[in-house]
């Protein structure tokens, strides 16, 4: 982003992101959808990855949730 002329960098995390590419930075496909995608690139040496994905969601209240234990392991699944 640019503040008064200057580009700079914004380090930033998300939860419960759908849809990443580690290739290209984009939202909206994975990796194994990307073009510039190269199965021989090992997934470590990818200029984006898992740390970029917030811890998965915190339990705010005591007691079994369904719906949070199914976001949770969507979450996980990714």
């Amino acid at each position: 982003m640019k503040i008064e002329g200057e580009k700079i960098w914004v380090d930033f995390r998300v939860e419960r992101l759908p849809r990443f590419c580690y290739v290209c930075g984009c939202l909206g496909h994975n990796m194994q959808e990307c073009h510039d995608f190269d199965e021989d690139i090992p997934e470590s040496e990818l200029p984006y990855g898992t740390c970029l994905q917030a811890s998965p969601i915190k339990m705010r209240d005591k007691g079994p949730n369904p719906k949070r234990d199914l976001e949770n392991k969507l979450f996980l699944d990714l």
